[in-house]
């Protein structure tokens, strides 16, 4: 499973424990100093392009690493 989640939104926190309470393997995203559902407002950004790599490449079954995928502010 693959949670992902913007820094600034206000439900970043409830993902975060999602992730480390879930019993099965589950992987963290975070992508810092944005709000929720950011990709929307901006899909054209750095972070918006990398977050959709992220998300294309889990789904393709290559493993996603929580700090190697995270995207720095």
């Amino acid at each position: 499973m693959l949670v992902t989640v913007a820094g600034l939104d206000m439900l970043s926190a409830r993902g975060s424990a999602y992730v480390h309470g879930w019993r099965g393997e589950a992987e963290l995203y975070e992508t810092p100093g944005e709000y929720h559902v950011y990709f929307l407002n901006k899909p054209d950004s750095e972070k918006a392009a990398k977050e959709m790599e992220v998300l294309v490449n889990f789904i393709n079954g290559d493993q996603v690493s929580n700090t190697a995928s995270r995207m720095d502010a």
